[in-house]
């Protein structure tokens, strides 16, 4: 309950220092609305908790859905005009939110849906599907972290469990740090793809046996992974840079794609 009793106490102090004349923002728990589970076709014009199993249905939040844990949210043409503070697990289809905060134990799954701000904080899984993130994406995960046909335009920062990339568009870098089994997969990077420390071993543009290239407009980045990297059909503009990698086949597949700058370290022909 410590969690909700800080966010409980943020929401009384925005309250306290409204201007005068203002009225205090509204908290409204989904128990209170609900029918079967269910809450639909509502203009909320307040803030949201997510006290029990919520499924919200063309419904528009104007403040910030909160949730606790044990209790899951499902939206569906769901438009929240503020964000997402998240501890329980949460299930968004065409949705439109402002930015999405994870605490543990939450397990997040996005699909068709937009994220005006930036997606934070530590979960057990995330998945993102014809999903775009208009800020950055900075998540630790203890499962995974799956990316699939989907558009971040910031920077995107992942650790800890499994990164799983399929055709999707990092508009900024694309950092993994401490994964374990990278997977990036025809994916556009338009900044630097930098892998590091990583738990277990990587596959650049190469899935199993087939081929996926990727597009790397900066330059990859390989350091200090005690595992070993299998590189597929890679287009790198900038350079490709590896130092301080020791697993136990090294990096594989380096000349199967295409460097148009230099190759620095481990990687040097």
């Amino acid at each position: 309950m410590t969690w909700i009793a800080a966010v409980v106490g943020t929401v009384l102090a925005c309250a306290v220092a409204a201007p005068a004349g203002a009225a205090p923002p509204a908290v409204t728990r989904c128990s209170e609305l609900a029918v079967d589970g269910r809450v639909e076709g509502i203009d909320l014009g307040s803030h949201l908790w997510v006290d029990v199993d919520c499924h919200l249905t063309d419904v528009v939040v104007r403040g910030t859905v909160y949730s606790y844990e044990g209790a899951t949210l499902t939206s569906e043409r769901v438009r929240v005009h503020e964000g997402l503070y998240l501890r329980g697990d949460a299930q968004l289809r065409d949705t439109v939110v402002g930015w999405v905060s994870l605490d543990p134990p939450a397990n997040l799954s996005v699909e068709s849906s937009t994220v005006r701000g930036s997606v934070v904080g530590r979960a057990g899984s995330v998945s993102l599907r014809y999903a775009r993130v208009s800020g950055d994406y900075d998540v630790t995960t203890s499962d995974i972290a799956r990316l699939q046909s989907t558009t971040v335009a910031g920077s995107t920062t992942t650790r800890g469990g499994r990164l799983v990339v399929h055709d999707s568009t990092f508009l900024g870098t694309l950092h993994s740090i401490g994964n374990g089994d990278v997977l990036v997969c025809r994916a556009a990077v338009l900044g630097d793809l930098r892998v590091e420390a990583l738990t277990d071993y990587a596959r650049l543009g190469v899935e199993g046996r087939q081929f996926c290239r990727s597009e790397i407009r900066g330059s990859v980045i390989l350091e200090d992974n005690p595992h070993s990297i299998d590189l597929g059909p890679l287009y790198i503009y900038g350079d490709l840079v590896c130092t301080g990698n020791t697993g136990p086949r090294g990096i594989t597949g380096l000349g199967e794609g295409w460097l148009f700058g230099v190759a620095v370290g481990q990687c040097r022909p």
